[in-house]
């Protein structure tokens, strides 16, 4: 199955919903956790439960955690009674998967609770019903497993392989969608075990099954933030949860933790819907910002929310976004073991805007972990604008080798001097538009009557537009290129910047590239005018809509509140949307 193709914006064949770790407490109280924010799991998994049941779902799964106590403690039973009252509105297609805090621990030394067990299990059937079960949603075959079992050697373990087996050889047929609270990995599908992943030998067994079957998605909570890789064919995904963030994971960003040293990061609580297409199951996650309805209050949520599509937006992703962090060990989940991870938002907060085209520099196809991540997310329908500098032209063929697919322009960046442009020999990826860029510098701008600006950024200026064109005409003989690059400085009207660039669209045959500026042309000077900066975005996405031959650019994804020109962008250094970004993804 080919997944590389763009999101499909059409209507899917089903959508279903998924919902995790609400991690629900005994309503007297109890004293399974220390942290102050998981007194709020009950009434924010009553405002989840009740948001994600008006996006009208065909069926819901609970990825595991449903409650907090664990099946040794007193508070469980009362727990399980409190979460299956809550779960109401999602019934009666709600289907349920163990997670560890329903049945136990995985098998792992170390570990900071009990260890899955019979009588834990026979607990966890009487409220939730089976442990490992298969249903179907159209040609969808649905598979759920008790990943704590795996490893173990039990009885358990071995009538769950049994019946997996059989189950997968019955659906060559099917669609497959296999849940699991825990992750297989969560870095890569080699990485040592940890407290976040199945250790072997059960890791590569299931995922040799999942391979041999042709497993087209796998889910996983049990982390609490959102992780996703892809292997051979299949796609993995590890949801978020309702209640808390693991502060464990804090160090992913870089940036001050939110409350509770990282624990209650309220902008990251999501319900997920998966849209199944006749070739992709795309998932649109839904903030549920930590909001919370006690029991008194029984308001009915009716928001529906559909699926965000800024498809003519290409967005410069400046800040790295692939990169592989390893966190520190430190009790009480991790003590004796590091792991490592990658700050995956990036990925989630582009989806939930409806944003699919990336500007990247060339370099990161010529990293091997950033061209793997590449790869990965153009299975998600992600494209990207590739920036070259006329000085790596050469290289470029090789760089593109077999992610020709994704590249849906390259941008051949001139240096601000005149005298030292070149044009291109004709190479590089086949069909695929090549636009003639511009280091613009402040180097020709001196003026001793003002600061002088040593910048450089992205594009023509609108008033020397007819330089390019000039050089572009000498050389007309030679390679084409597909348009040119222009940018709109922050100081400049919108308005009758785009009335400039219809009117050279009506005098010329190019097409541009428009770079939408955010950050100031004074480098000392910040830009954190919120709505200003909204009004300004969601005007020129509204106006390039319309306009033939010309494609927008944003220049500011993550927000720079250090460095040269601070500026908001359209997500924050926690990753998580600003107001910006929020109305992006409104639109």
């Amino acid at each position: 199955m080919d997944k590389r193709g763009s999101p499909d914006s059409g209507s899917p064949l089903l959508s279903f919903g998924i919902i995790s770790d609400t991690h629900i407490r005994s309503p007297q109280g109890d004293y399974s956790s220390p942290y102050a924010v998981n007194s709020k799991a009950n009434s924010r998994a009553k405002y989840a439960c009740k948001l994600l049941a008006a996006q009208n779902p065909e069926f819901v799964i609970h990825l595991g955690d449903m409650v907090h106590p664990l099946p040794g403690m007193a508070s469980y039973d009362p727990a399980c009674k409190e979460a299956t009252a809550l779960f109401e509105p999602l019934k009666p297609n709600l289907h349920y998967v163990a997670g560890n805090h329903d049945v136990g621990d995985k098998p792992m030394p170390g570990s900071p609770a009990a260890i899955v067990n019979d009588d834990a299990m026979n607990k966890y059937s009487a409220w939730f019903g089976q442990q490992w079960y298969t249903f179907d949603a159209g040609n969808l075959r649905i598979i759920v497993i008790n990943s704590s079992l795996l490893n173990t050697n039990s009885t358990a373990e071995k009538e769950q392989n049994i019946w997996l087996d059989a189950v997968l050889e019955q659906s060559r047929d099917h669609r497959i969608i296999l849940f699991s609270h825990y992750p297989l990995f969560v870095h890569d599908p080699i990485e040592p075990e940890h407290y976040d992943n199945i250790a072997e030998p059960g890791r590569q067994e299931l995922l040799s099954k999942i391979k041999r079957f042709g497993v087209d998605t796998v889910f996983s909570g049990h982390v609490h933030h959102f992780f996703f890789n892809q292997l051979d064919d299949t796609n993995f995904f590890i949801l978020p949860s309702t209640s808390f963030t693991r502060q464990d994971y804090a160090d992913l960003f870089k940036s001050t933790p939110a409350a509770e040293f990282g624990r209650d990061d309220t902008a990251k609580y999501v319900v997920t819907m998966v849209d199944v297409y006749p070739d992709t199951c795309q998932i649109r996650v839904i903030d549920t910002d930590g909001n919370q309805q006690d029991d008194s209050d029984n308001t009915p949520i009716k928001t529906a929310y559909k699926r965000p599509s800024n498809k003519n937006l290409t967005l410069h992703v400046r800040h790295p976004w692939h990169e592989t962090i390893t966190l520190p060990y430190n009790g009480p989940m991790e003590e004796f073991t590091r792991k490592q991870a990658r700050n995956d938002y990036t990925l989630l907060r582009l989806m939930q805007m409806g944003i699919y085209q990336l500007r990247i520099p060339l370099q990161d196809f010529t990293n091997e972990a950033s061209r793997h991540r590449l790869e990965a997310a153009a299975n998600l329908g992600f494209r990207y604008t590739v920036i070259c500098l006329q000085s790596a032209w050469a290289q470029l063929p090789n760089a593109l080798t077999g992610i020709q697919y994704a590249i849906t322009a390259v941008e051949y960046v001139l240096p601000n001097d005149f005298e030292y442009w070149v044009y291109p020999e004709p190479q590089g990826p086949q069909d695929t538009p090549v636009y003639l860029g511009y280091a613009a510098s402040g180097a020709h701008s001196a003026d001793t009557k003002t600061p002088f600006f040593h910048t450089v950024s992205s594009g023509f200026p609108l008033h020397e537009l007819n330089t390019a064109l000039d050089w572009q005409q000498q050389h007309e003989t030679e390679m084409q290129f597909a348009g040119i690059v222009v940018q709109i400085p922050w100081e400049d009207t919108l308005d009758k910047s785009i009335e400039h660039v219809n009117r050279a669209l009506a005098e010329h045959r190019t097409k541009f590239i428009v770079n939408l500026k955010i950050g100031k042309n004074n480098p000392a000077e910040s830009n954190f005018d919120e709505q200003a900066i909204s009004d300004r975005i969601c005007n020129a996405i509204t106006a390039f809509d319309s306009i033939d031959r010309a494609e927008l650019q944003l220049d500011t994804f993550m927000s720079l509140e250090r460095g040269y020109a601070p500026r908001t962008g359209l997500v924050d250094r926690l990753t998580n949307l600003t107001s910006v970004g929020k109305r992006i993804a409104r639109l």
